[in-house]
Parts: C-alpha cells; structure tokens; sequence
C-alpha cells in the first residue's frame, strides 16, 4: 500500500468517525423527544454511505 493511499484511508476514516459522532447525537436527541431535522439526518447517513463505498473502492485498488 502506498503512503497516498494510507493518507486517503485516514481521511475516510476521519469521515466516518465524524458522521457516526453526529448520527449518534441525532439519535440520543431523538431519543430524549427532541425534534430532530429528518433531511439533516439523511444528510448525514448519506455522507456515511459514501465514505464506506470511497473505502471499499479504495481497497479494491
């Protein structure tokens, strides 16, 4: 593996962490009853999707 394609993968991963911290937080203030933005949480879970497609089009070569 080379080192730009390390780089890359901690990006990703960055991304992925990041989005699954902001779904979490959507999902406790929904769980405490607290009106939660429906497009912000698609939003999110879009961005999630993406990520974990970059990864495996990244480990496939």
């Amino acid at each position: 593996m080379e080192r730009e394609q390390l780089v890359k993968m901690k990006d990703i991963f960055k991304t992925l962490a990041e989005t699954s911290e902001e779904l979490i937080s959507m999902y406790d203030k929904e769980e405490a009853g607290e009106d939660v933005d429906s497009k912000k949480m698609e939003a999110a879970v879009g961005r999630y999707m993406i990520s974990l497609m970059e990864m495996q089009a990244l480990s496939n070569g």
